[in-house]
């Protein structure tokens, strides 16, 4: 039972992911984020709600069991959401998948470095299970077909272009190019630039094979 609802629960997270760049198309990633935020917290108060009604024993509140949750909930939920959010929109909802998916072989060496959990047969069987299927969706096409983004790249391309551009202005001046020459090529190159790193705009490189 317990495999079923861990499985279950990736699944979970897996979906979050898309449905969330999805969101992205349509919100501003600070007021997805704050609804977001809101969910988490209305939805475990709910929760708590219902649990306490259905209890068949006395609640006992534990301070320091509070404390750790609490915690937990600042890491997890909002770093944790808003470190989600900005990597879905720089590699993608497919690329922050496949590093989310490799959160249970973190846990896993975390447990065992900090906490002194053992590891035995099973969890490591479980850790190369997860570092394999990583490998797989991470491998490069096969038979000369591709789809490579390279926007990253471009971006640092055009860092460079702005650079040398900005180094080169008192060259620009003596050909006679005025102020507002010069702020427009900085302002293209920059907002091209950013859209690049941030994942918004992007230039690939597409190979294709003519059917057999």
């Amino acid at each position: 039972m317990g495999i079923t609802l861990a499985l279950l629960a990736m699944l979970c997270f897996a979906a979050n992911i898309f449905l969330v760049r999805g969101a992205m198309a349509r919100m501003s990633i600070e007021w997805g984020f704050l609804v977001m935020l809101a969910v988490n917290v209305l939805f475990t108060a709910v929760a708590w709600a219902l649990e306490l009604h259905l209890r068949g024993t006395q609640f006992a509140f534990q301070w320091k069991g509070a404390a750790w949750f609490a915690l937990s909930g600042v890491v997890g939920i909002f770093f944790g959401r808003r470190m989600l959010l900005d990597t879905i929109r720089t590699l993608g909802p497919a690329r922050t998948s496949v590093l989310h998916s490799s959160s249970p072989v973190v846990t896993l060496i975390a447990a065992w470095v900090l906490v002194g959990e053992r590891l035995g047969a099973y969890e490591l069987a479980l850790m190369a299970l997860v570092i394999v299927g990583l490998w797989t969706t991470q491998a490069p096409a096969r038979g000369g077909l591709g789809d490579e983004g390279h926007g990253r790249s471009y971006a640092r391309t055009l860092a460079a272009w702005r650079a040398n551009f900005d180094a080169a202005l008192p060259r620009i001046r003596e050909l006679g190019f005025d102020q507002r020459f010069i702020r427009m090529w900085q302002y293209y190159l920059s907002y091209c630039g950013g859209g690049f790193a941030a994942g918004r705009t992007d230039v690939r490189q597409i190979a294709l094979a003519r059917a057999a």
